[in-house]
């Protein structure tokens, strides 16, 4: 799995061949981590971030040689603010404390292994499978200019809710008493693609997020496939069947 805790970035010079370090705190003197080295082209604070949301504090949860005990280390974010949680194009969910990075998830493998719990400003990360029922992190989000860091928190869930189950302790029940905010049929999706102009969409489709970003890479790619204009007339002609 591709998830480390507390990894010292350092980039390489000319003068120096020395490959990136990773290290690791240990809550006790008996207690030590081993943290696998990941390629600094993966899990490194780049420009190619789609999303990221400000943090006030993190905490790792540190765990001890007797089973079910251990410890939470926490940070804290420093002036300037320099604690973030982010979402990269590579598709990994990385935190970062200044030049450090204290976590890298990649999406690709959490999907029935990370879940997560959302309440107020803070969220708790963890591995739901039975092989790493401790591991796990916690986190309190911080203001985002005019966003408190409840209203934070909220927006970064929905975007970690795609990848892995989360669980919004805040809305627990309201489900139950009332209905979707937005509902919307096969066929009033079809009319939507095939005539966006005249069509309104549900705040819930409507809103594509950061995705906008990959549009260029991914249409690049589908004019270079031979067989992509007859696929986009498939999809238009079965488009148009679900409409009748």
């Amino acid at each position: 799995m591709a998830s480390q805790t507390s990894r010292q970035i350092k980039p390489q010079t000319r003068s120096s061949k020395a490959k990136p370090q990773a290290s690791t705190s240990a809550a006790s003197e008996n207690n030590s981590a081993v943290v696998e080295e990941l390629p600094l082209t993966v899990c490194n604070n780049n420009n190619n971030t789609l999303a990221r949301w400000p943090l006030s504090k993190y905490a790792n949860f540190i765990i001890s040689q007797r089973p079910g005990v251990g410890t939470w280390q926490e940070k804290t974010a420093g002036e300037p603010h320099d604690m973030w949680i982010q979402i990269t194009q590579r598709r990994y969910i990385q935190i970062l404390h200044g030049d450090e990075l204290l976590e890298c998830i990649n999406l690709s493998e959490v999907q029935g292994v990370w879940k997560a719990i959302r309440r107020g400003p803070n969220m708790l990360v963890l591995i739901s499978n039975k092989k790493e029922t401790g591991r796990k992190f916690r986190i309190r989000f911080q203001q985002n200019n005019q966003e408190e860091p409840t209203a934070v928190a909220y927006a970064c869930a929905c975007h970690l809710s795609r990848f892995f189950t989360l669980h919004d302790a805040d809305r627990q029940g309201q489900d139950d008493d009332h209905r979707p905010s937005c509902t919307i049929s096969i066929k009033q999706l079809a009319e939507a693609i095939l005539n966006p102009q005249n069509s309104k969409w549900p705040s819930d489709y409507a809103d594509v997020g950061d995705s906008l970003e990959l549009v260029p890479d991914l249409l690049r790619s589908c004019l270079m496939d031979p067989n992509f204009p007859a696929l986009v007339e498939a999809v238009e002609n079965s488009l148009k069947k679900l409409m009748d």
